[in-house]
């Protein structure tokens, strides 16, 4: 999909799909998600600590915040 279709979604405002079951309205919303947030620094760091990997690893849910 192409930048011209996903006109004005540089902002999450109004960016909401009204029917879900059509891939333009879809894409709106994703593509301003994550125009949103991609430079943010918490995109680039890992999203779980060595215990709650291995908590994973052996089938359990880790502690903390996930």
């Amino acid at each position: 999909m192409s930048g011209a279709a996903l006109d004005g979604a540089t902002a999450l405002v109004g960016t909401a799909a009204r029917d879900w079951t059509k891939i333009r309205e879809r894409m709106r919303y994703v593509f301003a998600l994550f125009h949103a947030y991609h430079a943010e620094p918490q995109v680039r760091t890992a999203p779980h600590d060595a215990t709650q990997l291995a908590a994973i690893a052996a089938g359990h849910r880790p502690a903390g915040r996930l």
